[in-house]
């Protein structure tokens, strides 16, 4: 299958455990496939649009999705291989990965911001971040346009260790980014202990808030813990007008899903829309 629309991920060779000589239960399809994608170069990066609630048509900034395409040719997005590999090389893998294809594009265009995805078990990867130790020194500031997002449920243990890596990485200039917030089971009392920059309310709470009055409570509080907290509030899984409507009333801050934005296989840079810089 032709590849040149998409954007390709470069090969990981730094990796301490080659994808051929990963341990993969032979009843896996799934992380076989990955596997096979990872070792023959076939992980693709989407960017979908992050966009502000004030004005749908400026984008605060781009999330990198990782996908794969088969050996039949077909593309694969996260949320069918995610899950089956979290927690294992595989998903160290597929972290450096991405963010090696993030750290192509802003080497390459001028002030786009993107945020990446870091599994619960790359929280702690040194190799990952000594990719970006790297690109730092090379381009210096590249991690000021860089947005790390961490999901709520590998906060359960606030370790010294995390604390360490997650100070490691504001050193370097990059934001960081609770995900999934109010889907895990993460202390409220975490957000004393780091302050995140971003927090990304789940989806769930999402659709159809217009006519949820219960959602528009807890989204109404959430907000109130982003304004005491001076994190930017992002609502996931937008998919209406009336939705957008209320959470702008709810004073949500920026907005995600298909509704205001698709992913795009086309690095951030090419597209018309109007970027916010900042």
């Amino acid at each position: 299958m032709p590849l040149n629309a998409p954007r390709k991920l470069r090969p990981v060779p730094d990796s301490p455990i080659p994808p051929g000589q990963l341990k993969i239960p032979q009843t896996d399809d799934i992380m076989r496939t990955v596997a096979s994608a990872l070792a023959e170069n076939r992980l693709l990066c989407a960017f979908q649009p992050v966009v502000t609630a004030a004005r749908p048509d400026v984008i605060s900034f781009y999330e990198c999705l990782a996908r794969i395409i088969d050996r039949n040719g077909d593309v694969i997005p996260a949320g069918r291989f995610v899950p089956a590999i979290e927690g294992s090389d595989l998903g160290r893998l597929i972290d450096r990965a991405v963010l090696r294809a993030a750290l192509d594009v802003l080497a390459t265009h001028s002030r786009v911001r993107l945020s990446i995805n870091l599994s619960a078990t790359g929280l702690c990867d040194r190799s990952w971040l000594e990719i970006l130790q790297q690109a730092d020194a090379t381009t210096p500031g590249i991690g000021d346009f860089l947005i790390v997002e961490v999901t709520e449920s590998a906060f359960i243990d606030m370790t010294p260790d995390v604390l360490a890596f997650l100070d490691e990485l504001r050193q370097l200039g990059c934001s960081v980014a609770l995900d999934d917030f109010g889907a895990g089971h993460t202390s409220i009392g975490h957000l004393t202990k780091f302050r995140f920059d971003f927090l990304k309310i789940d989806g769930s709470f999402i659709v159809g808030i217009a006519e949820n009055a219960d959602n528009q409570f807890l989204v109404k509080s959430m907000v109130s813990i982003a304004r005491h907290f001076e994190m930017v509030c992002v609502a996931e899984m937008v998919d209406c007008d009336a939705d957008i409507a209320m959470l702008r009333d709810l004073g949500v801050d920026c907005l995600q899903g298909y509704h205001v934005g698709m992913p795009v296989m086309d690095p951030p840079g090419s597209h018309r829309r109007q970027v916010a810089h900042g």
